[in-house]
């Protein structure tokens, strides 16, 4: 992802970040055990600190191929030492 995409891309997480606060379900995943995620699937980075989860990071999967949404995400995740994905639904 280019510096230009990245940026756009965390404008366009900025902009979703009251949505995906006020989603009540998410389903809850290691980095590892992530699965491959949908086209426009929202989902969150917690790490934990201090028996709290603390949100890291936002995001929403842009690419139509599922394993390329999976590669970003992990990479992204192991960036920011996060311990949990929540997979929100679209």
């Amino acid at each position: 992802m280019t510096q230009h995409n990245f940026s756009m891309y965390l404008n366009e997480c900025i902009l979703d970040e009251c949505a995906v606060k006020s989603t009540p379900s998410a389903a809850v995943y290691s980095l590892v055990l992530c699965p491959p995620i949908s086209q426009g699937t929202r989902y969150k980075f917690v790490r934990i600190v201090n028996d709290e989860r603390v949100i890291v990071g936002i995001g929403r999967a842009q690419s139509p191929h599922t394993s390329l949404n999976l590669a970003e995400i992990r990479q992204r995740g192991a960036q920011l030492g996060i311990d949990e994905v929540h997979v929100l639904s679209k």
